[in-house]
Order: C-alpha cells, then structure tokens, then sequence
C-alpha cells in the first residue's frame, strides 16, 4: 500500500524543464546585457523618460530572469516553492517583454524589434503552462 507521505519522484519532464529554463535565462541575460548596452550608446536620440521606462525595463528583466534560475533550482530539488517563485518571475518577464514589445512599435527602436519581443513570449508562456502541469512532481 502507497502511504500518503511518500516522496513524490521528480519526473525527467520537470527535470528537462528545469535545466532548459536555466539554459534559457542565461541566454536571455547575456541578450540582455548586450542588448542594454547597444541601447545605452544610442541614448542621445531618445528622450529621458524613454531611457528611464529601458532601464527600468532592463532592469525588472534581469530580476525575473534571476528568479527563474532560482525557481528552476528550488524546483530540481522538489520544492514547491521553486514553482511559485518561478510563477511570478515568469509573468514578470512577461508582462515586461509585452511592455517593451508595445514601446519599440511607437519609439526610434523599431517595429521589427517589437515583433521580435513578441516571439520571445511564446517559449514563456509554453514553460509557464508545462510547470503548472509538472507541479504534481513537487513536494
């Protein structure tokens, strides 16, 4: 007979989930970085509430993107919390990268770089739904 306390086993879904998320929010750090610093030295062509709105987007991105490698370590070792951590850093990066996807279309950054905002959501959103579903694997 199973006991209701029995250690719930990390399945290799959560596990591949969880390495990919660190893979990608390295990923989407360095883009960021990069990104933030050829933004900077083009910061005399837009106004000062324009350079304030990117660092502060900058800026929240890098948290979200901090919590999610905690989110995504807590979660490897089967704590639930790692996915409510990951939770709201996720839904920060996403409403961020929605933010920043609406401002490239009215600004001097561009619309191609907005559209390509947009299709930084999607992987978000598909982990976002895939950890929902994984969360039986927590302790």
């Amino acid at each position: 007979m199973i006991e209701q306390n029995e250690i719930k086993k990390s399945s290799s879904t959560l596990i591949a989930l969880c390495i990919l998320t660190l893979l990608g929010s390295f990923f989407i750090l360095f883009k960021g970085i990069i990104t933030y610093l050829i933004l900077a030295a083009s910061n005399s062509t837009r106004t000062e509430s324009g350079i304030a709105f990117i660092n502060s987007v900058y800026f929240l991105e890098f948290i979200s993107c901090i919590g999610s490698i905690v989110g995504a370590i807590l979660m490897l070792n089967r704590k639930k919390i790692g996915l409510l951590v990951y939770q709201i850093s996720s839904v920060l990066y996403i409403a961020l990268t929605a933010a920043f996807a609406i401002f490239c279309f009215f600004s001097i950054i561009g619309i191609l770089i907005g559209i390509l905002q947009f299709f930084y959501l999607a992987p978000s959103i598909l982990f976002l739904l895939l950890y929902v579903n994984q969360a039986k694997h927590l302790a």
